[in-house]
């Protein structure tokens, strides 16, 4: 965000749309920071569903 030269806190407006990085996959690093946790328990578990439920919720 800081290179693109937006303000990162939330209370202040965007500028301008990030398109690289880790943004380029998702809006919100929260939602990425989920999908990574639930491929992480789909690797721990080494279920087919678990990873196709990782696939859905990336969906």
């Amino acid at each position: 965000m800081l290179r693109a030269g937006n303000d990162p806190r939330p209370h202040t407006p965007e500028t301008l749309v990030v398109r690289g990085g880790p943004y380029r996959f998702g809006r919100n690093p929260i939602h990425l920071g989920f999908v990574g946790f639930l491929a992480g328990v789909a690797l721990a578990w080494g279920t087919l569903w678990a990873g196709m439920a990782v696939g859905a919720v990336f969906l």
